[in-house]
């Protein structure tokens, strides 16, 4: 039996070294074999919003930075874990997406913050998200069971 693997475009606290790299290394939620570093083939705003510092790829192609990233090879449970994660579909909106690695353009699921506020673009705009190079108030801190995100933080009702 072949298993489908779809591939999954990772640009914040999903990627290796940062706060939630753990969902990914969790083979109870599935298969995640790192294929490689990339980059989006078109430009986006990335910015750090909410009161967790969390990273938001906004759904504005052209405007922004070639966003740095990694790709992911993921089977169909852990597309789902993903999913739930990163509250597909109320929140981020899992989208395909052109990506660029080892010199290779393909298509790669990515997760986008659905409805963002405009006052988004004005914050800065990232081209690459490293928790570690924050300063210290910037750093992201919403890994704790009692956080609760609230999305009209960052999105149009």
């Amino acid at each position: 039996m072949t298993v489908q693997l779809e591939r999954v475009f990772v640009y914040g606290t999903l990627k290796r070294g940062q706060p939630n790299h753990f969902v990914l290394e969790n083979v109870t939620h599935g298969l995640a074999k790192f294929i490689g570093d990339a980059t989006t083939a078109l430009r986006y705003p990335l910015v750090v919003a909410s009161q967790y510092n969390i990273p938001f790829l906004l759904p504005f192609e052209g405007k922004g930075n070639f966003i740095s990233g990694e790709v992911y090879e993921v089977d169909e449970k852990m597309l789902k874990q993903l999913d739930e994660f990163e509250l597909h579909p109320d929140v981020y909106k899992r989208e395909k997406i052109s990506v660029i690695s080892n010199n290779n353009s393909f298509m790669s699921w990515c997760y986008i913050l659905q409805r963002p506020k405009p006052k988004l673009l004005d914050l800065k705009l990232l081209d690459n998200y490293n928790n570690d190079n924050c300063a210290e108030e910037d750093k992201y801190n919403g890994d704790t069971e009692e956080d609760t995100f609230y999305p009209s933080e960052v999105m149009e009702s």
